[in-house]
Formats: C-alpha cells, sequence, structure tokens
C-alpha cells in the first residue's frame, strides 16, 4: 500500500491537475475521504494561502481507480481569504465537486470559552425506560 501522502499527489497542469486514484484506498470503491484529499491537494497546489479553513465536497456518482482530472476556479480573492472550487472528472463525467475556503496564516481568530460538562448522571443511573412507559 502506498503512503497516504504518495496516494494524493496530484500534478498541475495549466488550468487543472492530475492525479491517479490509487486502488490501495479501496472498500468496495475509493473511500471518500481519500477523493475528498485528492480534490483538496488539487485546489491547495492554486491557492495563494495555505491554510485550508472551511471545506465542503458533494460526491456526484461512484468513481474508479485510474486516471483523474480536476478543474479549479478561484471564486473569490482577497488579501486574508479566498474561496476555490475544484470539479473532479473521470473518463468525461464529473463525480466530484468541492469548494474550500483558504486563509492567511497568523489570524487572530475570536476568543473562547470552554465549558466544562455539567454534572449529570449516567445512563445506568436513570430509571428504566420501562417506568416512563403507559
Amino acid at each position: 500500500m502506498a503512503s497516504f501522502l504518495h496516494a494524493v499527489e496530484v500534478k498541475r497542469d495549466g488550468d487543472g491537475c492530475f492525479a491517479a486514484i490509487d486502488p490501495d484506498w479501496f472498500i468496495w470503491g475509493p473511500f471518500g475521504g481519500y477523493l475528498a484529499a485528492l480534490a483538496l491537494r488539487a485546489m491547495a497546489s492554486y491557492s495563494n494561502l495555505l491554510r485550508p479553513a472551511a471545506f465542503s465536497c458533494q460526491f456526484l456518482k461512484a468513481a474508479a481507480a485510474g486516471p483523474v482530472s480536476f478543474i479549479v476556479k478561484r471564486r473569490k480573492a482577497g488579501r486574508r481569504a479566498e474561496l476555490l472550487r475544484v470539479c473532479a472528472i473521470q473518463a468525461g463525467e464529473p463525480f466530484l465537486d468541492a469548494q474550500c475556503w483558504f486563509v492567511a496564516t497568523g489570524l487572530t481568530g475570536l476568543a473562547h470559552e470552554s465549558a466544562s460538562m455539567p454534572p449529570v448522571e449516567t445512563p445506568f443511573q436513570l430509571p428504566p425506560w420501562d417506568d416512563f412507559r403507559q
């Protein structure tokens, strides 16, 4: 089995990227997370910013082992954030659409407060369900 980093390598070429879907990352077909990682790597190769902040992916149909091409489009760009979209195509048919916001490194985020879990009873300490049924 190839290393994951090797399995998600993409080669940039003009307006797109190319990769090969490795059958080592299959059960009945390629893992969805593996395909999403390929899409993210394709977008990252075009991004002017380094840090993915939000990613969404829609699977349109099943993919197979073999070559895949990615068409990457920049949807919005700024100094601090940019939105990229990718369409993954195999045998002339799109099988995945994804988009990702990339952000600049070193940005400060919102301050958070972490709340701790309140003391509650465990499920085994609660009354049985039959006590509530009528």
